[in-house]
């Protein structure tokens, strides 16, 4: 029997999902806890724990007799996630720190195409890096950005660079948009 934290944890990521994936946008309405109860064939109690979480995320708002409703994404926020990684690492007193595997121009898939609102073979920049605590990797982390965006973006190390302020200081891009998406491994 599966625990209840991984029951609910399970349910947090299939309706982030969701989210990531379109099937409900920005001050879209979930289902009653009552549905969501049937959909996913847990309890009451395992379906708060996953809105709790949520919540706690700033993805979604609960209001009592009215419903759970999908937040907007807030531009505010994002250098909170983008330092997440870091802050993470510092917290148990370990290093971080990354190393730049690849950056390869490609043509964006399907898949792209649709998280990132681009047309078909739109050339992209994937950066392949590898994130560690001390020497010890953690996350494999890909990121795509368009070619036509920031051109040239293979002339940086990424190792020792930050992304984002290269994408801002060098392009005069500021990120306003992201979606992530994780896979454990072992």
């Amino acid at each position: 029997m599966k625990s209840d934290a991984h029951l609910y944890a399970k349910i947090t990521n299939e309706i982030r999902h969701q989210i990531d994936s379109g099937k409900y946008l920005s001050g879209d309405k979930l289902p009653p806890e009552r549905k969501l109860c049937e959909a996913f064939g847990v309890s009451r109690i395992t379906i708060r724990q996953a809105l709790e979480k949520l919540e706690d995320l700033n993805i979604i708002a609960r209001k009592q007799g009215k419903g759970t409703y999908i937040l907007p994404f807030e531009y505010g926020k994002l250098p909170e996630i983008f330092s997440r990684f870091t802050n993470a690492i510092d917290e148990p007193g370990e290093c971080p720190g990354t190393k730049m595997l690849d950056i390869v121009r490609i043509n964006s898939d399907k898949y792209l195409n649709q998280k990132m609102g681009l047309t078909v073979n739109t050339p992209v920049y994937k950066l392949t890096r590898l994130r560690m605590a001390d020497v010890r990797p953690l996350l494999l982390e890909y990121s795509f950005i368009p070619y036509n965006v920031a051109p040239d973006l293979d002339r940086f190390n990424f190792g020792n660079m930050s992304l984002y302020q290269v994408l801002e200081q060098e392009y005069s891009v500021k990120i306003d948009q992201a979606f992530e998406t994780l896979n454990p491994i072992s």
